[in-house]
């Protein structure tokens, strides 16, 4: 399957995902976030996105400058 086509269907999928948590009565979904938020890798992949996301739209820093 062409790249495109795994990015629209990850996307359609993520989408499908979205909804469907989305209709769980709150408490249900305070179940599914800490299920997701209790295996490290997927927690640590979600801090990254929320991190990329706060700052996706501020300033621009590199690595070398970062260093002194």
């Amino acid at each position: 399957m062409p790249a495109s086509r795994q990015t629209e269907s990850g996307y359609a999928t993520a989408k499908v995902f979205v909804t469907a948590f989305r209709a769980l009565p709150e408490e249900e979904r305070s179940r599914v976030i800490k299920l997701l938020l209790k295996n490290e890798d997927l927690r640590d992949q979600i801090e990254g996105a929320l991190l990329w996301e706060e700052r996706k739209d501020g300033s621009y820093r590199s690595f070398r400058e970062c260093l002194k």
